[in-house]
């Protein structure tokens, strides 16, 4: 299946499940939607983002050559993709909820490969196995309530630097 439109796929917010196919040659995003679970799926050559929405969950996807960034998600689970020479981070997650990559490749993006931050909830976020190698802003950077686990990741040749965290926090101090 491939779709070529202004949006190749887009949902009302309702979940949506892909296994295989192709969102290829869009105008704009491949594809934009609420819960999104896709398996084997490739998402390339697209005007904007690979594919935005909420939660994720993703195995074997590739999602590569996109005119904005690769996967823009708030959480979920992204294993076993392939993300790669994306005009923008190859993974933006403003995780609301816990966000976990692992046995991924994110690779020649102009921005980030893995570009995270936590919300205002001090959000899980696992990045576990992955390849992080050779993109523009720099591999992984992680923001503001990000609580990060970082485990067997291979972070080399990114223009910028391999680990950036920016992690703040607001302390809470209650007098009584």
């Amino acid at each position: 299946l491939i779709w070529t439109n202004s949006t190749g796929l887009q949902s009302d917010g309702g979940p949506v499940t892909l296994v295989g196919g192709s969102v290829t040659g869009n105008t704009g995003a491949g594809i934009s939607c609420g819960p999104l679970t896709a398996t084997g799926t490739t998402v390339s050559l697209n005007g904007g983002t690979g594919i935005s929405g909420g939660l994720m969950t993703l195995s074997g996807c590739v999602v590569n050559q996109n005119n904005g960034t690769g996967i823009s998600c708030n959480s979920g689970t992204l294993t076993s993709c392939m993300v790669a020479g994306n005009h923008g981070d190859g993974v933006y997650a403003g995780a609301n909820a816990a966000f976990e990559i692992s046995g991924c490749t994110l690779a020649r993006n102009n921005g980030w490969g893995l570009n995270a931050y936590g919300g205002n909830n001090m959000t899980p976020i696992e990045v576990w196995n992955n390849l992080v190698q050779s993109n523009g802003s720099g591999g992984l950077t992680f923001g503001s309530y990000a609580l990060v686990g970082l485990v067997g990741n291979t972070v080399n040749g990114n223009s910028g630097n391999g680990l950036n965290l920016n992690l703040q926090y607001y302390s809470y101090n209650q007098t009584y």
